[in-house]
């Protein structure tokens, strides 16, 4: 039984969202029906749908089957060539054949954007900014450059960006701050509302854009009249205040975080008026009486566990204020599990230069840090693998390291090749029969793509072929392989073989075995014969 499997084009594009079939011919030369299945392999499988897994073929009849490619029209399909691998295979015999092909998904743009909040004001002098946060989200399967941009149609805003280019990938969603402010102070005026408009535009493709509007409304500081009676009002406040005198006091303060571990660091800060010092106390030791009471910041780095009183009281000569308290528990710091490579595998470990490969692995949770070298990759603790190149021809070994959070290591290594492969390939290579009496005629044919020279060896013998695709007869005598060798332009090769046997003719059956010769008993020479030739005598050498 011999099957052939031919795909109607190696390469298939398609766009997310829509549907292109491939159409495949499937021939049996044999002598029965069988009954086949078809897969493919390599491809997310809900991209790929198989009208008609298994079929049944007869001798001699070209099935034509057909593999459809529907990949979804979101950000998980992302732009680019995948390969993938077509086989046929006998449900009978378990003989299989195989194609390999490239499927192209196309890319296509499609962006969002929100603004966080719409609407906000602004006093008079624009002091107190808004915080608008623009949100952009790429629902594309391509990275976008964009450039953010935002106005007013009367230009009375001033829009400021942190970054006005950013990259956003597949399926990313980036929040970005943006200031809006008003140019001109509005202290005694009417209440205004200005609309803005914040654009994201592609880089690359001017034609892809997203945009959103937001609205700021700027009120007036005080009216005339009641600023005047403020003025007043303020004064005699002012004159009071001042001749009375002020405690010191703490305006504000804080203890990050509260709950630690042991060798990790406390930050503490504060804010004091009226005070000249601040004394500042954790647990039972006095660390200073002598710190500045001004935004000053202290780090403490506790070395037991515990409970700790933190006390930080603002102080003004003799005069001390009411402290500011908080406790900080400090506990043992545990020890980290041991990092463990639970599986790592590269497939196929022999690849041509030009193709993919793909790297397996699972690691535990204790993983912090994943690195490959030599290539110095770091991979992502919590996914499973990832999908190269082979860009430079040799072999290569593969270390994967993985790190906790206590910088214990473990690694694992594979040794991986890379060869210069052939641009040359055998698409289809068969004989009329395998199995033939001895000087039986047999054709050989053949078809390959991109070479630069065809040539047939078999018995001793190798022949240059000039088409790419034809037959040839051969008269075969005793088994004979035949090797079909193509090279390229760089003079890189590739070749297929095909053995043809001859049938060997059994003994009748029935037929009683030959009496074996009698053995001599004498030693004399036996009759001459007209060329003088005769016996041996035995004790003679000859």
């Amino acid at each position: 039984m011999s099957v052939t499997l031919r795909m109607a084009s190696d390469q298939v594009q398609v766009e997310p969202g829509s549907t292109v079939a491939l159409a495949l011919e499937i021939q049996l030369t044999g002598d029965e029906s069988d009954r086949f299945e078809l897969t493919v392999e390599g491809l997310d499988p809900a991209w790929v749908a198989v009208p008609e897994p298994t079929f049944e073929i007869v001798p001699g009849e070209l099935s034509t089957q057909r593999v459809f490619f529907k990949p979804s029209r979101e950000s998980e399909s992302i732009a680019g060539s995948y390969p993938f691998v077509v086989q046929v295979r006998s449900l009978n015999t378990g003989e299989a054949r195989t194609q390999q092909g490239i499927l192209v998904i196309k890319q296509f743009h499609h962006l969002t954007a929100d603004l966080t909040p719409r609407r906000a004001q602004v006093k008079g002098t624009g002091s107190e900014e808004p915080n608008f946060r623009v949100a952009i989200t790429n629902l594309g399967n391509v990275d976008e450059v964009l450039h953010l941009s935002a106005s007013d149609n009367e230009g009375n805003l001033a829009c400021e960006f942190a970054d006005e280019q950013v990259m956003v990938s597949p399926g990313q969603t980036i929040a970005l701050p943006i200031s809006v402010r008003p140019k001109k102070k509005a202290t005694l005026a009417a209440t205004r509302l200005h609309t803005f408009t914040v654009m994201a535009r592609s880089v690359d493709q001017p034609a892809v854009g997203a945009s959103t509007q937001g609205h700021l409304e700027q009120k007036a500081i005080i009216s005339p009249s009641i600023l005047a009676s403020l003025i007043v009002f303020a004064g005699l406040i002012a004159a009071w205040f001042l001749m009375m005198p002020k405690p010191p006091k703490i305006v504000t303060a804080s203890v990050s975080p509260a709950t630690v571990e042991v060798g990790m660091p406390v930050d503490m800060n504060w804010k004091a008026t009226n005070a000249e010092t601040v004394e500042l106390v954790i647990g039972e030791v006095t660390v200073s009486t002598t710190l500045d009471p001004v935004m000053p910041s202290y780090s403490w780095t506790p070395e037991a566990e515990g409970t700790y009183d933190v006390s930080i009281t603002p102080v003004k000569g003799e005069w001390k204020g009411q402290p500011w308290r908080q406790t900080i528990t400090v506990s043992e710091r545990p020890k980290s599990v041991a990092p463990d490579i639970m599986t790592f595998d590269i497939q196929p470990r022999r690849v041509k230069v030009g193709d993919s490969y793909q790297i397996s692995y699972r690691v535990n949770d204790a993983v912090v840090k994943l690195s490959l070298s030599p290539i110095g990759r770091d991979l992502d603790p919590k996914g499973d693998g990832v999908r190269l190149q082979a860009d430079l021809p040799g072999q290569f070994d593969y270390k994967l390291t993985a790190t906790n959070a206590d910088g214990e290591s473990v690694t694992e290594t594979i040794r991986i090749e890379f060869f210069e492969g052939s641009d040359a390939a055998i698409v289809a290579f068969k004989a009329s029969a395998l199995e033939v009496e001895p000087g039986t005629e047999v054709t050989l044919e053949w078809t390959v793509t991109e070479t630069a020279r065809l040539e047939l060896s078999h018995a001793g013998t190798t022949q240059t072929l000039t088409a790419a695709t034809g037959t040839t007869i051969v008269v075969v005598e005793k088994d004979t392989t035949f090797r079909l060798t193509a090279f390229d332009a760089r003079g890189l090769k590739t070749s297929q073989e095909i053995t043809v046997k001859v049938k060997v003719e059994s003994p009748p059956e029935n037929v009683p075995p030959l009496d074996p010769p009698a053995s001599p008993t004498s030693t004399t020479a036996g009759p001459s014969t007209a060329g003088g030739g005769g016996g041996r005598n035995p004790d003679k050498p000859n």
